[in-house]
């Protein structure tokens, strides 16, 4: 169910991107860049880097509580806006 709850997160940002004509890999973004993140690996290594080794519990909508303790993935904006 997390697995499938995280597939559906990623296709779900995949065509917001499509329908508003915008491009799905423009990362990193420039508050990254200017942080040092040069590439999307290196932003993707710092990601991890932040999880650990942790079992991923559940995916959440932006605004939804939290129902179980652990590694909890949020489906929000993470843009420099």
């Amino acid at each position: 169910e997390t697995f499938d709850k995280l597939v559906t997160m990623v296709n779900d940002f995949k065509q917001y991107f499509i329908a508003h004509d915008q491009p799905i890999y423009e990362n990193p973004s420039p508050g990254n860049k200017a942080g040092g993140i040069t590439t999307l690996e290196d932003k993707s290594l710092g990601c991890t880097q932040k999880a650990g080794s942790s079992k991923v519990v559940d995916v959440l909508r932006y605004g939804e509580r939290l129902k179980t303790p652990g590694l909890n993935l949020l489906s929000a904006p993470g843009n420099d806006a």
